[in-house]
């Protein structure tokens, strides 16, 4: 959205913001399209682009078809933009728009038999004479139900078994891989956080049952039925601390190592924060472990 009000106000960007704007008035009429990115080759000179470019796919009735708002809307000529539509980027048939426009991840080739990122550098269409079984619709209608986490790393296995054969290819993976590392980031402090809250609620149950040891008055009537009820709060928050500090060293351990020096600095903090939680319960366990056999709980 925030993408949006950039280039309404501004009128006027690149190929993101004509895709991410077509898309967004797509969606408000209830048809259906994709934000795609990839690049590209000159149709006339048959040159691979030398940066990325982003377009869009629609589905009008049973079929999709392609369009390039940004190609669409004019062309450079001796340096100078010249603002022209031209409706020969708009809405193309799959089979006709990959001559042009290779998607980072396979399934937007929207192609039964889609080609390699090989076969587009060296302009190889034969695949495309050739019946196939790569059934992109299903991974599309998958792709609404999958997790962010997921949608990433299944992304990735894609692009990268379909050939990784220059550099923005290379550049889309690195940033796929910071988009992954940065969702188990934010997921391990989220259960850190969870872990941490836990523990300290454990901490104060386990401080009021102590308190009631040590009365030196006899126990009132309901007494020892109100200190059962501290230790198994008691033990409930323990436990599900202890578990949602696994969960955040799980995600921590899928974190790939980046040379990016914000995400090291973040992952030395997070791992700082979970081997100090890690020593505060190491140190209060005993006593939980004590104080919940009270309540016939057994804390491993």
């Amino acid at each position: 959205d925030l993408i949006i009000k950039e280039v309404l106000s501004n009128k006027k960007g690149v190929c993101m913001h004509y895709s991410m704007l077509f898309h967004k008035m797509c969606s408000a009429l209830d048809i259906q399209s994709h934000y795609i990115t990839g690049y590209t080759r000159d149709g006339k000179s048959s040159k691979i682009a030398d940066e990325s470019h982003a377009w869009n796919a629609v589905k009008l009735d049973s079929s999709y078809y392609f369009i390039d708002n940004t190609w669409a809307a004019g062309y450079v000529e001796d340096n100078n933009y010249i603002s022209k539509f031209r409706d020969n980027f708009f809405l193309i048939p799959p089979k006709d728009f990959i001559k042009t426009h290779m998607p980072f991840d396979p399934i937007w080739q929207l192609l039964e038999n889609p080609i390699s990122h090989d076969d587009f550098m060296k302009g190889d269409y034969t695949k495309l004479n050739s019946t196939g079984d790569f059934n992109f619709i299903d991974s599309i209608s998958a792709l609404k139900s999958q997790k962010r986490e997921t949608f990433l790393a299944r992304q990735k296995k894609r692009i990268t078994e379909f050939g990784i054969t220059n550099a923005l290819i290379e550049q889309k993976l690195k940033s796929i891989e910071n988009n992954i590392w940065v969702e188990n980031y934010n997921a391990a402090i989220t259960k850190l956080n969870l872990a941490q809250k836990e523990i300290k609620l454990a901490i104060s149950e386990n401080n009021t049952f102590v308190k009631f040891l040590n009365k030196k008055t006899p126990n009132e009537d309901g007494e020892e039925d109100e200190m059962k009820l501290v230790v198994k709060k008691m033990a409930k928050h323990f436990k599900k601390g202890v578990s949602a500090l696994y969960d955040a060293k799980r995600k921590v351990n899928l974190m790939s190592s980046s040379h990016k020096k914000e995400f090291q600095t973040k992952s030395l903090q997070l791992s700082l924060s979970i081997n100090n939680l890690e020593t505060k319960i190491a140190q209060i366990k005993p006593s939980i472990k004590l104080h919940a056999i009270y309540a016939d709980i057994v804390i491993d």
